[in-house]
């Protein structure tokens, strides 16, 4: 039967606590833990005795060296509550570790980083290929939209930058998509091919079901452009694959005009129309 605290002395009480914590202990392996909590900011916490009795205890002004973790913890829940019961070791034992595994989670089953090489593929011959993006500065804030078309051979056919005003960046991506490839039909092109890199735009615009109402009116016109072409496909790529049109996109927010067409690439986009080009690649770390 466990003693009193109230009439039990400090000894005694000590002693009857040793067997349980190194039963703890042993279960648990923690000999290799501190055995003390963290010590305090200015003094060595083996310099400091431990007070922790009730007030009303006639062990008040008892000091008791710091003691291991658990039996610390035991003690303190036999002397504050007063309960003549010492809690179930192995229960304890369960709880710790499936507080353990809830918070550090299953190592097994975490993601792990791998490289992935991304570049900017051109079509194949006889269709051209359409790179559209929105950015907005908030959301939603000034945005603006652009967009280029390129060949088989990687080399320009038209481009375009817009201002949209104050808007969410999903609408700034539909709008430059439907920019984009009204450009297409001006110049007569009816083989296309589209990239943008908006996951969210482009199952709005490919999904059968009815888009948000406020997005309705704008994914209805992508639809209905898209019919105009003899044939047309749509589908999301990697912001690396994408960057000459996220650096017109990025043009349109701060332009003064509303929008501009480019016969030929402006000086801005250069470097990023050589890489394309080029045999160099960009690399993105992706989970698998």
């Amino acid at each position: 039967m466990p003693p009193d605290p109230t009439t039990t002395s400090p000894h005694d009480l000590t002693i009857f606590l040793k067997p349980p914590s190194e039963y703890i202990a042993n279960k648990i392996s923690l000999s290799n833990l501190p055995s003390s909590p963290p010590p305090a900011r200015s003094h060595s916490r083996s310099d400091l005795p431990l007070t922790l009795t009730p007030r009303s205890s006639p062990y008040r002004n008892t000091q008791i060296k710091p003691l291991p973790w658990p039996k610390f913890l035991s003690r303190n829940l036999l002397a504050f509550n007063s309960s003549p019961i010492l809690p179930n070791p192995i229960r304890n034992i369960l709880s710790f570790a499936a507080e353990f595994f809830c918070l550090m989670g299953d190592k097994a089953n975490s993601k792990s980083a791998s490289s992935i090489a991304v570049k900017w593929m051109p079509p194949t011959l006889g269709r051209a290929k359409l790179n559209t993006d929105g950015s907005s500065l908030g959301n939603p804030r000034i945005a603006g939209g652009g967009g280029v078309i390129r060949d088989s051979c990687g080399s320009w056919l038209g481009g375009f930058s817009r201002t949209i005003g104050h808007t969410t960046s999903v609408q700034a991506k539909l709008r430059a998509l439907l920019d984009g490839m009204q450009l297409a039909l001006e110049l007569h092109i009816t083989h296309l091919d589209i990239e943008m890199d908006s996951l969210v735009s482009v199952d709005l615009v490919l999904s059968n079901s009815v888009a948000n109402v406020f997005l309705k009116s704008i994914v209805d016109d992508c639809r209905c452009m898209m019919e105009k072409f003899a044939s047309v496909t749509l589908k999301n790529i990697y912001r690396e694959a994408n960057a000459c049109a996220d650096l017109l996109a990025k043009e349109g927010c701060s332009q003064l005009l509303p929008f501009i067409s480019f016969t030929a690439p402006p000086a801005s986009v250069l470097e990023c129309l050589a890489f394309d080009c080029s045999n160099s690649v960009c690399t993105r770390m992706i989970k698998c």
